[in-house]
């Protein structure tokens, strides 16, 4: 089924969060594809949180390069050329067989490398979140109706195209009138060796201090919980625009904690009764599989797309409403008694070995092989 001598550039946005574990879970595709496969990532702005030990990783932005809201200026568009540009530079002393883009900014890029530079590689677009909503939440008219037309135009002309999520590819495939077959891989994640020490009250959440994760909410439900539940805490590890603004909201509540961002979070996942998602939208949340595959018992918003899909008509964990307390504070409520934990850490047990990394490598594998 492999091949050597395969060069394969990974570009991606940033890698300070779930995506950016994703990435580099990635470069384990050597083993795979064949054995003088050689994998370059390529980022296109610096990590503000993530320390990098590989040093082959190449940057091309400094942290904090791209806005929260894109709107159509000089200076968006002359970074957009300048980008492509650069690229064009890297890659073509690269000089790949494969780029596998993750998401919108790079899928778009990543066209345009293979235009300009001939048709020399393949194009393989991962998207990992909900596109129609990222672009209306992120951009202003007339910048998300250009992202749009982009989108549907460069779509299509990819050599191949991956959702991470069942339902995230129908909602794109309506949504943009894409007609190319979208294949869907899981997300995956490594589940050796990890035991979990029930004894914590703590509820435990994760993420970037963003809009779309929506920790307002999640606070507010803890500070009803913390009322009858005084003997739990609640740990949120992340970092992001929003980060003063949640620590102000939460003031004179001493039992909720903010650790900063985490490289690692495996003491924390151990240590603690309960992960809960608040998110107002997903693709395939790699915190939430990862939290699961410590028996975690789940919590999780039924955000579009990725949670309905892991944990199933409440099979697997407890869906909420997005943005309501009451309903998440009584979640918590369920979970946390002793019967209900020790089902729900089972399950997600259970749960997490559907979404093997194994299984997410050999289907990349299969995928770059079929291009190849």
């Amino acid at each position: 089924m492999s091949r050597g001598n395969i060069k394969i550039v990974l570009l991606v946005k940033s890698i300070d969060g779930g995506t950016g574990s994703f990435v580099l879970d990635l470069l384990d595709l050597k083993k795979i594809v064949g054995k003088n496969t050689q994998i370059q990532i390529v980022v296109l702005e610096k990590p503000s949180f993530r320390k990098i030990i590989n040093k082959d990783i190449i940057f091309i932005n400094p942290q904090k390069f791209y806005p929260q809201k894109y709107f159509l200026s000089f200076r968006n568009i002359f970074n957009f050329f300048y980008e492509i540009l650069i690229l064009r530079s890297k890659l073509s002393k690269i000089e790949p067989d494969v780029i596998l883009s993750i998401d919108l900014h790079c899928n778009i890029l990543s066209y345009f490398e293979k235009v300009l530079l001939l048709n020399k590689f393949k194009i393989i677009f991962s998207f990992h979140i909900n596109l129609m909503e990222t672009i209306k939440n992120k951009s202003v008219f007339p910048v998300n109706l250009i992202l749009s037309l982009l989108v549907r135009f460069t779509y299509n002309r990819a050599d191949a195209l991956v959702s991470v999520s069942k339902e995230l590819a129908v909602e794109i495939k309506r949504d943009f009138n894409i007609r190319k077959k979208i294949n869907t891989i899981y997300i995956g994640i490594d589940t050796k060796g990890r035991i979990k020490n029930t004894k914590g009250k703590i509820i435990f959440s994760a993420g970037r201090f963003v809009e779309q994760k929506d920790f307002f909410t999640l606070i507010d439900a803890f500070k009803i919980l913390s009322e009858k539940l005084p003997q739990y805490k609640l740990l949120v590890a992340g970092d992001g625009p929003q980060k003063k603004e949640l620590q102000e909201y939460s003031k004179g509540n001493q039992k909720i904690k903010f650790l900063g961002w985490k490289q690692n979070l495996s003491t924390i996942f151990k240590s603690s009764s309960l992960f809960i998602l608040s998110s107002r939208r997903e693709g395939l949340p790699y915190v939430l599989l990862e939290a699961m595959s410590y028996g975690l018992p789940i919590i999780s918003t039924d955000a579009a797309y990725g949670p309905s899909e892991i944990i199933g008509k409440n099979e697997f964990g407890l869906l909420v409403p997005i943005g309501n307390k009451e309903e998440m504070k009584n979640a918590m409520n369920t979970i946390l008694k002793t019967k209900n934990q020790k089902f729900y850490s089972k399950k997600s047990l259970e749960r997490s070995k559907s979404f093997s990394k194994e299984n997410m490598l050999n289907e990349y594998s299969k995928l770059i092989n079929r291009l190849i």
